[in-house]
């Protein structure tokens, strides 16, 4: 299904807050393991930022995704 949203009350961040934005490290690490697994970037279209999408189907890992839901 999909369900379309407004963006008109979406504060949108100019070039210079961007820029201004920094991503520690550990954060920067985490962000790649993530993406070598089970994490892939998603764009939707010219009009949306690129998402991050996190998919764990494995009950095994559990541990694990959580260890990511509390760290973010």
């Amino acid at each position: 299904m999909f369900v379309a949203r407004s963006i008109k009350d979406i504060k949108h961040l100019s070039s210079v807050d961007r820029a201004l934005i920094t991503i520690s490290d550990d954060v920067k690490e985490i962000l790649v393991g993530m993406l070598l697994g089970d994490a892939h970037i998603v764009k939707r279209s010219s009009l949306f930022n690129s998402r991050l999408v996190y998919v764990q189907t494995a009950i095994t890992h559990k541990e694990y995704f959580n260890y990511l839901y509390n760290f973010f």
